[in-house]
């Protein structure tokens, strides 16, 4: 039986719920960790509590194609990417930046996977961008690292955005045209992200793991793998394999202002006037790029975007 959209829409409210702690915790731990520790131990946690489910997936004996492997280390770039821009910057920005991820992947499903886009979603589109862009060029103008970061920081985090883009349409296409089960898909992305990040790891020494072993940082380590990880990319995969791409990067629409009360809460982060103009304008563009109107009589209603089947 086929999930109902309400059931699909509450596991994209769950799922952006959790993600929107990521910035916020993710910047407690860079106080003492370095993004490429913080990235391996998270994932390297996710990894073992989705060993079990990845097994019991095994038993139906689908084979991972080589060639998909770039899709995977979209995500991995992702998650790397996204540190080191945190690093850089507030927790305010990257929440909002990410909400340019559904505009970006109307951009790319209508490439890659023929989904049709129309008038109405390329303004929005154009609106998006506005408000995402001024997210990354206010700081350069305004000189107020304190309330924006900095640009390079904001931009690097933008680069992160596009990889997430990427792969979220990348899996719409083997959720849906090569069959992969969500557990399959994340499972794969931990494991291939986790073996990557180790080999860095070498490189760079072991001891930079070392400031990772107190019971603050463990603490956040596991809720980082456990909820922020695993939990939210299974809800985020299980969307996508019965919506589409587009649907399932609306998750986005709930993390701004989730983000930032949570920054405002535990970091002490001041909100400003400016970044209610970029999350306006990114909600609108976003709004009007996965929506459609349906005429009924005299009146347009609103309907969900790429109808669900």
């Amino acid at each position: 039986m086929k999930p109902n959209k309400l059931t699909i829409f509450l596991a994209l409210l769950l799922s952006a719920l959790l993600w929107s702690s990521s910035a916020v915790v993710n910047k407690i731990l860079l106080r003492e960790l370095t993004p490429i520790a913080a990235v391996f131990i998270r994932l390297a946690i996710a990894s073992i509590i989705i060993f079990p489910l990845f097994f019991k997936e095994q038993k139906k004996k689908k084979v991972f194609k080589l060639h998909h492997l770039p899709i995977f280390l979209l995500s991995a770039l992702n998650f790397w990417i996204f540190l080191i821009g945190l690093d850089k910057t507030t927790p305010n920005a990257p929440p909002i930046l990410y909400t340019a991820t559904p505009l970006i992947v109307v951009i790319l499903s209508s490439i890659f996977l023929k989904e049709h886009i129309n008038p109405r979603k390329i303004i929005g589109i154009l609106i998006g961008l506005t408000g995402a862009l001024i997210i990354i060029i206010i700081p350069a103008l305004k000189n107020n690292e304190m309330l924006f970061g900095n640009f390079s920081g904001n931009f690097i985090v933008f680069i992160a955005v596009c990889c997430f883009a990427c792969y979220t349409t990348g899996s719409r296409y083997l959720s849906r045209h090569k069959k992969y089960s969500p557990v399959y898909l994340i499972s794969i992305s931990f494991f291939v992200s986790t073996i990557l990040f180790f080999f860095i790891i070498i490189f760079q020494g072991f001891q930079i793991l070392m400031p990772a072993f107190t019971f603050a940082n463990i603490a956040l380590l596991t809720y980082m793998g456990f909820f922020v990880t695993v939990a939210t990319f299974f809800l985020y995969q299980w969307a996508i394999k019965h919506s589409s791409a587009n649907t399932a990067s609306l998750m986005t629409y709930l993390q701004p202002p989730s983000a930032f009360f949570l920054a405002w809460i535990f970091l002490g982060s001041p909100l400003a006037w400016e970044f209610v103009l970029g999350t306006t304008l990114a909600f609108t563009g976003i709004f009007l790029a996965t929506s459609k109107n349906k005429l009924r009589g005299k009146q347009d209603k609103l309907i969900i975007p790429e109808t669900m089947e």
